[in-house]
C-alpha cells in the first residue's frame, strides 16, 4: 500500500502537517518495504486551488491513503472520488502516523 503523508519535513521523523493542502511536503511511503519518496508541495502557494491540486498530485503518485491533520472538503471529495482513504486528526511524526494506520488495518 502507498500512503501519502502531509509533512512539515523531508523524513520519517518529520511532524505531520496540520493542513493537507498547504503542507510543505508530501511523503509517499510504500508500506511493503517502508521505503519512501519526498515531494515538495509546489501547489501549496495556489490558495484555494491548492486543495484540489494537492489531492490530484497524491492520486497521480498512486496513493491508497492519506494521513494528515486536516483536509478541506474539496480535497476530501477529490480523494474520495479516487477511492483514497483519508485519515484526519493525525499528529506526531510521519513514522508514528504510518504505524497507527497500519495497526488499525490489521
Amino acid at each position: 500500500m502507498k500512503i501519502a503523508v502531509s509533512s512539515m519535513g523531508r523524513d520519517m521523523d518529520a511532524t505531520i502537517a496540520p493542513l493537507f493542502s498547504t503542507c510543505p511536503y508530501f511523503i509517499m511511503v510504500n508500506t511493503d518495504d517502508m521505503g519512501f519518496e519526498v515531494f515538495d508541495n509546489e501547489k501549496a502557494v495556489l490558495g484555494d486551488k491548492a486543495k484540489i491540486e494537492g489531492a490530484k498530485f497524491v492520486v497521480s503518485k498512486g496513493a491508497n491513503a492519506v494521513i494528515t491533520g486536516d483536509c478541506s472538503p474539496d480535497a476530501m471529495r477529490e480523494l474520495s472520488a479516487a477511492h483514497v482513504d483519508v485519515f484526519v486528526g493525525q499528529a506526531g511524526t510521519v513514522k508514528e502516523g504510518i504505524s497507527r494506520i497500519l495497526q488499525e488495518r490489521q
